[in-house]
């Protein structure tokens, strides 16, 4: 068996390139923004009443009987 007399030669060749800089990611701001924009057309589709209940009711008014006495 023969060993290597230098092994840091081969562990040069091992080691990963150094990386160049990155962008910033942009992928959760993104996803912040979508996240805004659905709820505010959520918010404002839910909002306010805009349905008249005369229209829709389907039960006779309540009629106030108390005042009259």
């Amino acid at each position: 068996m023969v060993l290597d007399p230098d092994p840091s030669d081969k562990r040069e060749a091992l080691e990963r390139p150094p990386m160049p800089p990155g962008k910033p990611a942009r992928a959760p701001w993104l996803a912040l923004l979508a996240v805004l924009v659905l709820g505010l057309i959520g918010w404002w589709m839910m909002g306010g009443n805009t349905v008249d209940p005369e229209t829709t009711s389907s039960t006779a008014p309540v009629v106030d009987t108390s005042q009259g006495q």
